[in-house]
Parts: C-alpha cells; structure tokens; sequence
C-alpha cells in the first residue's frame, strides 16, 4: 500500500479536466497582463485574492501563473493550498505531489513537501483504522517481501529509558531497508499505522495487536521485539518475525553489556533476516555496518523525538533532536529529522491556520531556503 507522489492516475485526470474548464473560462473574462513576465502577475493576483479570502479568484489567477510557469515551487504550493480552501483535497494532493519534480533546496517545495505528507499520513491513518476493524481475516496470503516493525516493547518503569524502544524500531526498519527483497513499510506509512492503531514502545505486544496490524496491512510479515535492562549494565534485545498464519512466537534474543547495544542490534537484525530465510549480498552486508549513532542517549533522545512525531507532536519532536544533535554532533540522521520536522511543524494545520501562518510569502518577499531533510 505504498503512497506514491505521482500516483492517483484518476485524480491527474480530474485535474487536467478541471484546469482546462477553468482556464478556458478565464480567457473568456480576463485579458493577459501586458508584461512580460506575466506569470509573475498572475502569481502575484491569484496570492492577493487568497488572503483577501477570494478562492475562485485565486485560482483562476493561479491556474493562469502555473500554465505559464508549470514548475514553479511558489504556484504550486499556493494553488495546493487554494484548491483546500475550495475543499478540493484530492486536487490539492495531487498538486503537492509534484515537489519530487522541483529543486531540493527550494523552500516553497518543501512547504509542498510537507503539506504532501501531512495529508498523505491522514489518507493513510483512515485507511489503516478501517482495515484493522474488519473480522479477523485468518486466510492471508503470503506476501512476499512485505514486512512492518511494530514500536520494540521496553520492559522496564525506568524513565532514563524512554524513547530506546522507537528508537530500535527505526534503526531495525531502516537496516531492514537495505535488503532489496524486502517491502518495508517505514516513515510515512508507519507513523500513520502506529497512530491509527496507537502502538508505541510502552504497548506490549499480543495476538490480537498483530492481527489487527495484519488487517490493516493486508497480510505480510510483521517483527515484534522487546528491550530490556538488568542492573544498569545488561541489555536484552528479542525480536520475532510473525507471518500471517504462524501459530507460535519464535524469540531471537542478543544478549550482553550495554556498552555493546549497538553491536548486539545488527546481530538481531542478521538473526532476523536468517529466520526470513534472506541471504544476503556483499552489498547487503556492507550497508549494514552503518551506525547512525555511536552513542545510546542521542539514540535514545532520537527515539523520544519519533515518539512526539508518531502522534503529531512535531514542536516537542523538535526539541528531542536537537537535545540529541547536542550530544552526537555528528547525528546526521537526527539532523535530517530536525529539519523535517521544522518544516512539518508550520505545515501541519488546516488549510485556513496555515494560510495564517505565512503572511510573509504573501507575494514577493524573499524567503531564505532551507536545506532538504
């Protein structure tokens, strides 16, 4: 159930429709402007009408500015937002969809980026709520290479720990994402099902809990996994691999000092990948020597700053990766995070808030880009 950006063939269809009644109907009222860069005009009109609140103004003038200049990231991210205002979602969507085609470092693409993923993740989380209240479905079929890693339980009442179960997750997901047989349902996809199914690393995990992710998936493998700490100097990792139609729990378990973690994590992924009766290739191999930390509290404040994200909480998530970038400067990963998150933080209201929040991009004032994260 991967979300593409360029997806939603029948929605294209809609749009092209639509833009070509609009636009049609717009020449038949308005004349172009005189200047050569019209599209600047068109641009600038259509901004005017939106927050002076008139929609169908600001879209014929922004449906005018993007048949002058299709890819560009200020257009579009307007447009998107007007055609919200006009309760257009799916136009809207497929609008956004387009910031794969525009410069990485654009900061109106990453607006589009953002509010791309903000909507995306409420299509999914409805998708993933609905599927996983359907009557058990104990016929499955196997599909290969699909698989999800559920928030690794911590079995432990220590705060001190708070935040290395999620944290594990994503270390095991993204190591899991190097095997180019595997699907692995990551980022996107499953903070929308950890939120429309309210799995963290406090829920243990049972029969019930799996076959509702099941549901929601439909079918594939599914890795549960736990932590624990004995006498501040131990650590535990158990993890399984659950197919649809498995009868029993077969636990891996990687033991030692904590000072190994992070040795003893890539031996439970390798323990897992034999059980899914993976080989690896040398490429494999090598991709999964990457550490994206060296050290357990800015992983640990890494997992805290998932844990805000997964229930929407981006301005505390942003708070947990810089905490953590203080301690690892060289946490690339939580730096990436840290910058999406920023980004997520000004995109993740409706449409009439957001709108609100961005008086200065009302026409032309500069806007300093930001780096892709």
């Amino acid at each position: 159930m991967k979300l593409n950006p360029m997806g939603f063939s029948f929605v294209s269809v809609l749009f092209l429709v639509f833009l070509a009644c609009s636009s049609g109907g717009l020449r038949n009222r308005t004349a172009a402007p005189a200047t050569v860069n019209h599209a600047s005009s068109w641009q600038a009109q259509g901004i005017e009408a939106l927050y002076n609140g008139d929609y169908t103004s600001a879209r014929k003038y922004l449906i005018e500015a993007y048949k002058q200049q299709p890819k560009d990231p200020r257009t579009l991210f307007y447009l998107g937002l007007t055609f919200e205002l006009l309760d257009k979602d799916m136009l809207a969507f497929q609008i956004y969809s387009r910031f794969v085609n525009l410069p990485a470092g654009e900061y109106f693409r990453q607006l589009m980026r953002g509010r791309y993923h903000w909507m995306a993740a409420r299509i999914l989380e409805n998708q993933y709520r609905k599927a996983a209240t359907k009557p058990v479905n104990t016929y499955w079929e196997f599909v290969p290479g699909h698989v999800v890693v559920l928030p690794f339980y911590i079995q432990t009442n220590a705060e001190a720990w708070n935040g290395i179960g999620r944290a594990l997750t994503q270390v095991v997901t993204r190591d899991l994402e190097q095997i180019s047989r595997l699907r692995v349902t990551a980022d996107l996809e499953q903070q929308a099902l950890f939120r429309a199914l309210s799995l963290s690393e406090n829920i243990p995990v049972n029969r019930a809990v799996v076959e509702k992710v099941q549901n929601a998936i439909g079918g594939g493998r599914v890795v549960v996994g736990s932590i624990a700490f004995r006498n501040g100097a131990e650590v535990q990792l158990r993890a399984a691999v659950i197919h649809p139609q498995t009868e029993s729990l077969e636990f891996v378990t990687r033991s030692g000092d904590i000072t190994r973690f992070f040795q003893l994590q890539k031996q439970l992924v390798l323990a897992l990948l034999k059980e899914m009766d993976i080989r690896l290739t040398v490429q494999e191999r090598e991709a999964l020597h990457f550490y994206p930390t060296a050290s357990i509290e800015a992983l640990r404040l890494f997992g805290l700053g998932l844990s805000a994200e997964d229930v929407g909480d981006y301005a505390a998530a942003e708070g947990y990766y810089q905490q953590a970038i203080a301690v690892d400067a060289g946490f690339s990963t939580a730096r990436n995070q840290l910058e999406y998150v920023r980004i997520m933080k000004l995109v993740s209201t409706p449409a009439p808030e957001l709108l609100r929040q961005l008086p200065a991009q009302k026409i032309s004032a500069a806007v300093e880009p930001q780096p892709e994260g």
